[in-house]
């Protein structure tokens, strides 16, 4: 089989899967947050710290989220979990991971929108994850603060980074 012959077959069976199941094996990420692209769930795996992770935002980020254009309607958002139960992070004017710098906390996002405050030096809770983006202008844990893990609804990988 040649390999053209197989890249349009593999995409044939990701666009019917897509069809056939659109938000429970096939998610398309349109955020800076990861590389936009098809990301493809993976079932029945355990969660490791820095796994990509589609989840559901809590009430307070998607209202925040939507009132300034961020995410259209009830979307999934996908981010790195990036630090589970009991890891200690910071926020100030940069964010540390178990005193790994992960990038600058802005006060206002790129459309002069101002952000949440969250600075402080916190642990994860039980039952909580913290989720960080690759991307600098990320909506992440450092203005959201955790999650509850209950609100993952995928461990995904890219399959097609546009």
């Amino acid at each position: 089989m040649s390999k053209k012959r197989a890249f349009y077959g593999g995409i044939t069976v990701l666009l019917m899967l897509f069809m056939l199941f659109p938000s429970r094996i096939i998610f398309v990420n349109v955020t800076a947050s990861l590389p936009p692209g098809i990301y493809v769930r993976i079932p029945n795996t355990t969660l490791r710290q820095g796994d990509y992770v589609g989840y559901q935002p809590t009430d307070e980020v998607r209202d925040f989220s939507l009132e300034h254009g961020w995410m259209p309607g009830d979307q999934y958002l996908f981010l790195k979990k990036a630090a589970l139960p009991g890891t200690f992070y910071q926020i100030g004017e940069r964010f540390y991971i178990e005193g790994e710098d992960r990038g600058p906390v802005f006060k206002t996002s790129p459309s002069g929108v101002q952000l949440p405050d969250k600075h402080g030096i916190f642990v994860v809770p039980e039952g909580q994850f913290l989720p960080y983006g690759t991307n600098d202008y990320s909506f992440d844990g450092r203005y959201e603060g955790t999650v509850p893990m209950e609100n993952i609804v995928a461990r995904v990988i890219p399959i097609w980074i546009f």
